[in-house]
């Protein structure tokens, strides 16, 4: 019994850490792609927006990050993300933004990503609604969109059923 399970174990292990190689390989290609030097705290910080389900403050990042990085360092990486069109930012308050990454192919200077934000009152969790856009068509002749900052408030999914 002891075998099978070692067996079992041994290509368990090996298989997570090919999974990885190859997902650290696609990381560095993307920061390649968006013309930054790969650096571990840009492949940190890309695997968190990458698995997030949410957008996130900078609060969050110090809390995952700051043991491994300084405040600076990670303030620095998120401006950079920003200004690349990585990440994009949601301003939820007066004072207080967070940030989710680009879904759709944004590039420096360009962000396409111009889908509704929902803010959830309970758990204060961001998501973006990425199959709600804003319909340009709606605006009068002669306006045309540069941004959109369409924040939705109330109550989301997870916190609905509790």
């Amino acid at each position: 019994m002891l075998q099978i399970y070692t067996k079992y174990l041994n290509v368990t292990m090996f298989h997570l850490y090919y999974i990885s190689i190859m997902k650290n390989e696609v990381l560095q290609k993307i920061i390649r792609y968006y013309g930054l030097r790969n650096t571990p705290i840009r492949l940190d910080m890309l695997n968190l927006f990458i698995n997030a389900n949410k957008a996130l403050s900078s609060k969050t990042l110090i809390k995952k990050l700051g043991n491994k990085y300084n405040r600076v360092s990670i303030f620095r990486t998120i401006k950079s993300f920003v200004e690349k069109g990585i990440i994009h930012s949601i301003p939820i308050a007066k004072d207080y933004v967070v940030y989710s990454i680009c879904r759709n192919n944004c590039r420096e200077g360009n962000h396409l990503d111009q889908h509704y934000h929902f803010y959830c009152n309970i758990c204060e969790h961001t998501y973006c609604m990425n199959d709600f856009y804003f319909d340009q068509g709606i605006l009068p002749a002669g306006y045309n969109t540069e941004r959109i900052n369409i924040l939705l408030e109330g109550v989301c999914k997870k916190c609905s059923k509790n």
